[in-house]
């Protein structure tokens, strides 16, 4: 006859054991979900390389409004309040303060607007800018208020930006010829400022395409390399979640320790780019190309890998590393030895 005492305990124990892997393998499908979850958003911001653009742009840095207030041109009619001063009159902003308010900050190429129309149109300011509106010709604001300011401000602003969108219009169409390219001049000053309509392209401009362009290629190649490296985190963490999934429905499965579900698709991106990192090296080692000649396809199959098979992953990348290192001690000691061989010339 059994011990009550010792059936109880049994059952309390077994019940206890019950309870405890209810819970282990709720939290298990949890820590799934939550990667599933995460894993997809990041899939889908990576389509289109949107989440690749968001990390190459950064944050932009704000711009300190007092700092910007002391270039804009519209600050003189204020008191130290903030309060606008009635009645005040004093000469116009000039084209190079309103240049300087509007490109305050902004890029690493700045458009140099005011040069380039004025190897255009060297009148250009007094057609489309400073005219008063119903006047004799030739007739331009010289003194302002704060609404003739206003007024003047807007007109350059305007004018601005309808020159940097043709000139980053011709920017984006690689099939320009940058050397014959025009502009539409008439599309600039309106039809009643300037009898010309297409002009060829000054100076300032053309180059000011030429950097643009060349910001544009390495922005596209930065672009390239940053998605293939992004692609191949996310498939290091997807086979990693393959591989849980297995153990967490398979009948014998949930065998893995519950760090495992946490760190495995940490373990999986971490070695998605441990691969990347040594193909780049080892094509730097035995090829002069650029590193964008890369073909991603192969990385992708080893990103995947690495999540699924972690271990002969892991087996592999020490073999490609080895042979990159093995490679650049071998090139290195032909070039020392090829150095010594040469022969001194006889002083």
């Amino acid at each position: 006859m059994s011990d009550p005492k010792s059936s109880i305990t049994n059952f309390i124990t077994e019940n206890a054991i019950k309870v405890r892997d209810f819970f282990s393998s709720l939290l298990r499908g949890g820590i799934l979900c939550v990667w599933i979850l995460v894993l997809a958003l990041v899939a889908i911001y990576s389509l289109g390389d949107k989440l690749s653009e968001m990390l190459l742009d950064g944050v932009n840095d704000s711009v300190n409004y007092e700092e910007w207030l002391g270039w804009d041109p519209l600050h003189q009619f204020y008191d130290e309040t903030g309060a606008q001063i009635p009645d005040l009159v004093v000469a116009c902003p000039s084209v190079h303060e309103l240049e300087g308010i509007l490109s305050y900050g902004s890029e690493s190429n700045p458009l140099p607007v005011t040069a380039a129309l004025s190897q255009i149109d060297p009148g250009w300011e007094a057609k489309a800018v400073y005219f008063k509106d119903g006047a004799k010709p030739g007739d331009v604001y010289t003194t302002c208020n704060y609404d003739n300011a206003l007024l003047i401000y807007k007109r350059y602003e305007a004018l601005r930006s309808a020159f940097e969108k043709e000139l980053r219009a011709i920017a984006s169409e690689e099939n320009v010829d940058i050397k014959t390219a025009t502009i539409n001049v008439a599309a600039l000053f309106g039809d009643n400022k300037s009898k010309r309509e297409l002009v060829d392209l000054p100076v300032t401009a053309k180059n000011w395409l030429k950097r643009e362009r060349a910001i544009m290629k390495q922005k596209q190649d930065s672009l390239a390399l940053l998605s293939t490296f992004m692609r191949l985190s996310i498939l290091g963490a997807f086979g990693a979640i393959i591989f849980l999934i297995r153990d967490f429905t398979t009948p014998q499965g949930k065998t893995l320790p519950l760090s495992t579900y946490i760190y495995r698709p940490f373990l999986g991106i971490l070695l998605a780019i441990a691969v990347f990192v040594v193909d780049i090296m080892a094509h730097s080692v035995i090829s002069t190309a650029s590193i964008l000649q890369i073909r991603p396809e192969p990385l992708y199959v080893l990103a995947l890998a690495a999540g699924l098979l972690s271990e002969r992953v892991y087996d592999v990348i020490q073999s490609k590393a080895r042979g990159a290192i093995d490679e650049y001690t071998e090139k290195n000691k032909d070039k020392n030895e090829s150095e010594n061989s040469e022969p001194v010339p006889p002083s």
